[in-house]
C-alpha cells in the first residue's frame, strides 16, 4: 500500500531536460522566463537588485508558473528543476553542476 506522501511524490512533473526549467513571470513587466534569469533580468531590464525585487514585491521566493521537479541522481532527494537550486543542493556532494550532467 502506499502512503498518501508517496502518491503525491509521484504524481509530481520531473524532468532532467533543461528546456523544462521551473519558470516564473517578473512582476514588474509580465515577462515570462526560467527562474535562473530572474537576477540578470531583473538587473538589465529594470536597473534593480533581486534583493530589491524581492523586497518590492515581499517575495520570500518566486511565484512558479511551471513547476518541474528534478531528482538528484546522487541521493534521489527532489528538488526544483532549476539550475540554481540544483547547484546549491550539489554542494552537498562535493560535486560540479558540469561533473553531475556528464554523469548523468
Amino acid at each position: 500500500l502506499y502512503s498518501s506522501h508517496e502518491i503525491v511524490l509521484e504524481s509530481l512533473n520531473y524532468s532532467n531536460d533543461t528546456k523544462d526549467y521551473c519558470q516564473t513571470t517578473c512582476m514588474i513587466c509580465d515577462k515570462e522566463m526560467f527562474l535562473m534569469r530572474m537576477r540578470g533580468h531583473t538587473k538589465d531590464k529594470h536597473d534593480m537588485s533581486i534583493t530589491d525585487y524581492k523586497l518590492k514585491f515581499n517575495l520570500q521566493g518566486f511565484k512558479i508558473i511551471s513547476k518541474v521537479f528534478h531528482k538528484c541522481g546522487v541521493c534521489s532527494e527532489i528538488m526544483l528543476l532549476d539550475a540554481d537550486t540544483i547547484g546549491t543542493h550539489l554542494h552537498k556532494h562535493d560535486i560540479t553542476h558540469k561533473a553531475y550532467n556528464e554523469n548523468s
